[in-house]
């Protein structure tokens, strides 16, 4: 029986000069292109099976919109879950008065969802693909027929490029409290899929030295080691700190395990000379102050 040969995708330098997204982009800039086309610039070139870059492009979004779909239903047991447990754990922190919105926001209630927003895509588009996207490793990336490792490293480099980028300094920034902890760094940390553990270091007059990545994974004791958290500070000759971390499930609230590494690296650097100023911790669009919630010390 004579197979039927599928017809073959449009290759992408088949496509009119002024229809490639790679000379658009020279042509008027990047912020002109769509997801679609920049994604495609990144992934290079199509499959070799009738697949153009365009193509390939498409299908990693819809990929990832699924994928960002089944990732908060999958969550969301666990958001409860690590709500009632802390607090239950640590009483005050129901009344946390330093959950606040981010950094663009003025008030101190805690910001809507994503999907209760005016104007908020619906599931399933393309804000979930870029969410999903935002925090892709490469092994997920991979899954995707047509990505092998070199494509999805070039992903992930860029993604991780453009991460950098928003959270660049254009003049040493003073830390002058939490909210300013997190215009720092929520951009960067907000849609990462496991919990980091970053430190600020702080001068004299609590301008940043540098922040430190020192673990990645479930904070605890036996993954937080004080040496770790104070030896950049003492290279830096740091006169104060301010700790960092995510939750992934967006919800910003202490559980009891922050509070407890918390008020054990504070002790630590009384003894050292350094000051633990903060725990700030990120969620979506939202950050806690333990400080400010009175579960390390006075405010």
């Amino acid at each position: 029986m004579r197979r039927v040969r599928r017809p073959e995708s449009l290759r992408v330098k088949d496509l009119p000069p002024s229809d490639r997204p790679r000379e658009r982009l020279l042509a008027g800039g990047a912020a002109s292109l769509s997801t679609v086309d920049l994604l495609a610039i990144l992934i290079g070139s199509g499959t070799g099976r009738g697949e153009s870059a365009l193509d390939l492009a498409r299908r990693v979004l819809a990929w990832g919109s699924r994928g960002s779909t089944r990732r908060l239903q999958q969550d969301e047991p666990g958001r409860r879950d690590r709500r009632a447990g802390a607090a239950a754990a640590t009483g005050s922190v129901a009344g946390c008065r330093a959950v606040a919105d981010g950094p663009a926001a003025g008030g101190m209630a805690p910001a809507q969802p994503p999907e209760e927003r005016a104007g908020a895509p619906e599931p399933g588009g393309e804000w979930d693909a870029l969410q999903w996207l935002a925090s892709a490793r490469a092994e997920e990336l991979r899954q995707i027929p047509g990505i092998g490792p070199a494509r999805a490293a070039q992903i992930v480099a860029g993604v991780e490029l453009g991460r950098r980028l928003a959270t660049a300094w254009p003049v040493r920034p003073r830390v002058r409290g939490p909210e300013d902890v997190s215009r720092l760094l929520m951009a960067g940390m907000k849609d990462l899929d496991r919990e980091h553990l970053y430190v600020v270091q702080l001068n004299t007059k609590h301008y940043v030295l540098g922040v430190d990545l020192i673990s990645i994974g479930t904070l605890n004791g036996s993954l937080v080691h004080p040496r770790e958290v104070f030896r950049a500070a003492v290279r830096r000759g740091a006169a104060a700190l301010v700790l960092v971390h995510n939750h992934p499930s967006g919800d910003p609230t202490p559980s009891p395990e922050d509070v407890q590494v918390t008020r054990r690296l504070v002790e630590a650097g009384r003894i050292m000379g350094i000051d633990v100023l903060d725990h700030v911790i990120i969620g979506n669009q939202r950050y806690a102050s333990l400080r400010e919630a009175g579960l390390v010390g006075e405010a």
